[in-house]
């Protein structure tokens, strides 16, 4: 059994400047999706800046993420159940 469930938050502050909070969270009761050992449950947090001007859309992301086993790797290799990432993209339309 597995389950999941997304929350999402927009607010535009004017024409061009918006932000996002996005609340995800993933149950992985037999661990058949993540690949853990054992039951495992995945929480992730972001929050998002974008603005917009003309045809290109830029945004600025942070994002955390948590588990209930230690499925992340730090630079020096050891395992920790939590990871945080910064993230930018760049949009043009046309």
């Amino acid at each position: 059994n597995w389950a999941g469930v997304a929350l999402y938050a927009n607010y535009a502050f004017t024409d061009t400047w918006a932000g996002t909070l996005r609340y995800e969270n993933f149950d992985d009761e037999g661990s058949r999706l993540t690949g853990g050992a054992t039951h495992q449950t995945v929480n992730s947090i972001t929050g998002t800046l974008q603005y917009k001007m003309k045809e290109v859309i830029t945004r600025l992301e942070y994002r955390t993420d948590q588990s209930t086993d230690k499925v992340y790797l730090k630079k020096d290799g050891s395992a920790t159940d939590t990871e945080s990432t910064i993230g930018l993209e760049v949009i043009y339309s046309f």
